[in-house]
């Protein structure tokens, strides 16, 4: 499998909306080729965020986060990170990454170039391996894959 059709077979479920998103006038959005993919199963694209235009994609395997503008179809950052597993975006834009096998949460903040920077690497006792993260307005939750 090439990596064109790994990344179409990743987001299948958003094309399976269409009709759907045509109901609501949703822009439904094809994946770029780039060599940043690797082939067939290497890729593990693990976690997915978007907004304002920009898609988030962690790359397990790749150790980085990518940051892709949805309007030109190209790569605009790349975020070194090891074993990223989640990431998702607060209210202001800010990017926050969990690292499964560093059992970190990276915090990443948004200039105003729209350009993002690792602000603060944190480690707690209590989180082991984390798969998954989500942000409120003042809360942010992580799943954890080896503890409670």
């Amino acid at each position: 499998m090439n990596r064109r059709n790994f990344l179409i077979c990743s987001l299948l479920f958003f094309i399976s909306m269409k009709s759907y998103a045509s109901m609501y006038k949703t822009k439904i959005f094809k994946f770029i080729k780039s060599d940043k993919f690797l082939s067939g199963m290497a890729n593990s694209v693990y976690s997915l965020a978007s907004r304002s235009n920009l898609l988030f994609v962690g790359l397990f395997r790749s150790n980085e986060v990518l940051i892709i503008d949805t309007i030109n179809n190209k790569i605009k950052q790349i975020l070194p990170l090891h074993s990223p597993h989640g990431v998702a975006l607060d209210r202001f834009g800010n990017l926050y990454a969990v690292a499964m096998e560093e059992s970190s949460i990276n915090f990443f903040k948004k200039s105003w170039f729209n350009k993002y920077k690792l602000k603060k690497k944190l480690n707690y006792n209590n989180i082991d391996g984390p798969v998954s993260i989500a942000c409120s307005d003042n809360n942010i939750y992580i799943a954890n894959y080896a503890s409670n």
